[in-house]
């Protein structure tokens, strides 16, 4: 019965891989080895199916040692990226400061923006005494015979950290008119010496410049039908606060604006007609809104640029000195004035890296 089962076990494993595997489940049971040798070929499909077992089991054994001896699996750590930056982050790496601008912007030449100005005028006439024609006409000099201030001058619209000196000499500034029969002119010359500091802060987005301007100015004057007439205006400016303010920047350009404060700190301004005197107090605060621009238009032409308003916020009290004693006598009220400065330049020469001679530009100012 057995080697019945053995030829049908056979019939199965060359047949039905079902049958074959139902069959070797029913031999498999302890005992000895059967006999691979018998005559009629029966044990062969029993030692096939066994040694198919061994193999699968030595198969699964060292699948089981790999995963015993291979290493961990390690896991890369999570990308983590930078929070975007906000608003307030990216308007900080947008300003720039003295080291991050370019170097022709950081070079370019103060604006002279300078004319000394009328002074006010002043006639005193008296025909019953000068008879017809007669009288003294003056100009009255500025605060240490100084003129009002003007931002544009030896400025630009970008910030600095500076020292400031600077001299200037005009010739035939004012004037003094001595009427009479023979009318004697005299024109008289101003020099100025003006001393100030400029510093940056926040970034080098603001600045703030002080300024004190002194005069060599003695006074003019002459003998007039009243007698001896002169006019001085002291030696000592007005002190003037300047605050400025990049609000537009570019590698070819900058544009600011700014306020300045005249402050009364200077001299009055005396004026004597024979046995009289007018005297000036110097007393007016003046407001000085601006704005500047500074464009490099190309690599070697540059155009600067400052509009400034100067109003008087009070005026100046005159006091009348004569034989009847000292007296005011009204109010000295100075205009509202509008300055517009335009410059031009054109680079001759320009090498920020030379060691002694840096440049050489030619300017052209309105």
């Amino acid at each position: 019965m057995r080697k019945w089962c053995s030829v049908a076990l056979l019939f199965s494993a060359f047949g039905f891989g079902l049958a074959l595997t139902s069959a070797v489940a029913q031999e498999d049971a302890p005992g000895p080895l059967p006999d691979y040798y018998s005559d009629d070929g029966s044990e062969f499909a029993e030692a096939d199916v066994v040694f198919g077992q061994d193999q699968k089991k030595k198969s699964d054994q060292k699948a089981k040692q790999k995963q015993r001896t291979a290493p961990p699996r390690t896991t890369a750590p999570p990308q983590t990226t930078a929070p975007a930056p906000t608003t307030r982050s990216r308007r900080r790496r947008v300003r720039r400061t003295s080291s991050s601008r370019s170097r022709s912007l950081s070079s370019l030449p103060e604006m002279f923006g300078d004319i000394f100005g009328s002074f006010a005028s002043l006639g005193v006439f008296n025909p019953q005494q000068n008879g017809p024609g007669g009288g003294t006409v003056f100009d009255i000099p500025g605060a240490g015979g100084s003129r009002r201030v003007k931002v544009a001058e030896n400025n630009r619209s970008l910030p600095t950290d500076r020292l400031i000196f600077v001299y200037n000499h005009f010739h035939n500034a004012g004037s003094f008119l001595a009427g009479g029969v023979t009318p004697v002119l005299n024109d008289y010359p101003i020099d100025r010496y003006t001393f100030g500091v400029e510093k940056t802060f926040f970034d080098e987005q603001w600045s703030l410049e002080v300024r004190l301007p002194f005069t060599g100015f003695n006074g003019a004057g002459g003998v007039g039908p009243s007698g001896p007439t002169a006019v001085d205006g002291g030696n000592i400016g007005n002190l003037s606060l300047i605050l400025k303010h990049v609000v537009a920047e570019s590698d070819d350009g900058v544009f600011a604006v700014g306020l300045g404060l005249d402050a009364p700190t200077g001299s009055d301004s005396i004026a004597t007609i024979g046995a009289n005197q007018l005297a000036f107090e110097n007393q007016a605060f003046h407001l000085l809104p601006f704005l500047g621009a500074s464009l490099m238009a190309s690599e070697s032409c540059f155009v600067n640029f400052f509009a400034q308003l100067d109003l008087a916020l009070n005026g100046n009290t005159v006091e009348l000195t004569d034989f009847a004693g000292a007296r005011s006598i009204g109010k000295f009220n100075e205009q509202n004035l509008l300055y517009l400065d335009l410059g031009f330049g054109h680079w001759f020469f320009h090498d920020p890296d030379a060691e002694r001679v840096t440049g050489l530009a030619g300017l052209v100012e309105l």
